[in-house]
C-alpha cells in the first residue's frame, strides 16, 4: 500500500499522482500544503510516521487509515526545485495476525519507485567552484 502525492507546478496543493491498494474514491484527491499527513511532510520538507492509523485524524484517504497501521511518509525534493511531493507507504496490515505481518513482505522505497516506472535518480555534482 502506498501513494505518490505531487504538487502541481506553482500550486499549493498536493494531488494522488499514483496509487497502491486506494480505492477508486481516493484517486483524484488534492491536499493542501501544510494540511493532513502528505501536506505536513511537504509543508516541513521532514519525513513522518503515523504508528497507529485509526487513531490519526491527518490521513485523508480511507483506505490508509483502515487498511495500514503504521504510515511512513517521506518528502520529494531537490535542492534546485524545492519540494516536488511526498511517498506515503505503509508497514503492516492491522487485519492481519502479527505473524502473518512479519512474513508478508511490504513494498520498500525502491518496489514503489519501480511500480510508479520512476527510476531513482542520483543528484549530479555539485559544479566546480567557481
Amino acid at each position: 500500500m502506498g501513494a505518490l502525492m505531487l504538487k502541481g507546478g506553482d500550486s499549493d496543493q498536493l494531488g494522488l499522482q499514483a496509487g497502491l491498494g486506494l480505492d477508486v474514491k481516493d484517486y483524484g484527491m488534492t491536499i493542501p500544503l501544510g494540511q493532513g499527513f502528505s501536506g505536513r511532510i511537504a509543508q516541513s520538507g521532514a519525513p513522518q510516521i503515523v504508528l497507529d492509523t485509526r487513531t490519526d485524524g491527518n490521513i485523508a484517504s480511507d483506505a490508509l487509515r483502515e487498511r495500514a497501521s503504521t504510515l511512513w511518509g517521506v518528502p520529494l525534493q531537490t535542492p534546485n526545485s524545492g519540494i516536488l511531493g511526498t511517498l506515503l507507504g505503509q508497514k503492516g496490515n492491522q487485519t492481519q495476525q502479527p505473524q502473518q505481518q512479519q512474513q508478508q513482505q511490504q513494498p520498500g522505497v525502491q518496489q514503489l519507485l519501480d511500480l510508479f516506472g520512476k527510476k531513482p535518480q542520483k543528484n549530479p555534482p555539485p559544479p566546480p567552484p567557481k
